[in-house]
């Protein structure tokens, strides 16, 4: 109909945990642009419940089936990762752009089958690092690439209770700030990796990342599993020419900046621009859901395919962050610095 405004067709593949509890409904945020036309898991009763509860029309037990009886031009994929690879070159072979959780994939082997499918088909492959949408973030990304700021160290901690293994930890949790660091930093050259256990037998660990990045610039990542899930554990630290910027936990940003002097003029008091959410004020950017990225990391996807325009990060970053993974893994088992490859 003339003035009716377009929105992108989705099926959204996965009616699991994470997936309801923080996708699905910060596609209500997106009312305007998005048309939830299908879901579908291998489980009928989880499929019934989020057609049900989020307004698809339709629900199916495969994605195969969807791709087959569905109308959608997109996918959204949000299973158990071992399953994200063989769904998502389908949805691609079927001529849809796809937006995958986080790792793209278990195995680089497999990462490069997606990337091989979105370019053979000429479709879009997002990965969903929503970090890089929560305004926090964003807003340090934007701060820290003036020309004058002087960008040159990255300073990171993301910390977590208990995990099966150390890798698990690595690739379910610490591949989002991996991400991050290539996101304000730029691709990594070599890094060095050492890891610590409160026991040898222990499944809990504690790892130190070096990172030596292609532009000369240099960062450090403390991650692990051997903190607290109730308590703080993740920082970010952008050093500059005489300021530098600091993110706790995703909510409080801070900037000091030797230039910008404080009014009271004691030599040791620090000064900072900051800013923490408005809790108490119910709007919409204060909403959890846009606070997190999730909301932030969706709407780039439609926006971008309804403007034609690719969507980032893209397989590209997705398969540079999971290779960080497991560069990292064989620093800690040679303990050798460990060279990046700048190709796929």
């Amino acid at each position: 109909m003339e003035g009716e405004v377009k929105k992108l067709r989705v099926g959204f593949v996965g009616c699991g945990g994470h997936a309801t509890a923080n996708l699905y409904p910060s596609l209500h945020f997106l009312y305007d642009k998005v048309d939830l036309v299908a879901v579908a898991d291998l489980k009928e009763a989880l499929a019934r419940r989020n057609a049900r509860l989020f307004g698809a029309g339709e629900w199916f037990t495969s994605h195969e089936e969807m791709l087959k009886k569905a109308d959608v031009e997109a996918a959204i994929v949000v299973t158990p990762v071992n399953l994200h690879a063989p769904i998502v070159v389908d949805c691609l072979n079927a001529g849809l752009h796809v937006l995958v959780e986080k790792p793209m994939c278990d195995t680089l082997d497999n990462a490069r089958l997606m990337v091989d499918a979105a370019r053979r088909n000429k479709r879009h492959l997002m990965v969903a690092f929503m970090k890089r949408f929560i305004p926090t973030y964003a807003k340090a990304k934007e701060v820290s690439d003036q020309p004058g700021f002087g960008k040159h160290f990255i300073q990171l901690k993301y910390c977590s209770g208990a995990y099966p293994t150390y890798f698990n930890h690595l690739l379910d949790y610490t591949v989002h700030h991996f991400d991050l660091a290539r996101y304000y930093m730029g691709d990594v050259h070599t890094l060095y990796a050492v890891m610590a256990k409160p026991k040898a037998e222990s499944n809990l660990a504690s790892i130190t990342v070096a990172f030596r990045f292609r532009n000369g610039s240099a960062g450090a990542l403390h991650t692990g599993s051997a903190e607290l899930w109730t308590q703080l554990n993740e920082r970010v630290e952008i050093v500059g020419n005489s300021k530098f910027i600091i993110v706790d936990n995703y909510i409080d940003f801070k900037l000091f900046d030797d230039a910008v002097k404080p009014v009271d003029s004691q030599p040791l008091k620090p000064f900072a621009l900051y800013w923490t959410p408005n809790y108490p004020i119910p709007s919409v950017p204060n909403q959890s859901y846009v606070l997190g990225g999730y909301v932030g990391e969706l709407d780039h996807f439609v926006s971008s395919l309804l403007d034609g325009r690719k969507p980032s990060p893209d397989e590209v970053d997705g398969f540079k962050a999971l290779q960080l993974v497991y560069k990292t893994d064989e620093s800690i088992k040679t303990g050798d610095v460990v060279e990046v490859p700048d190709t796929l």
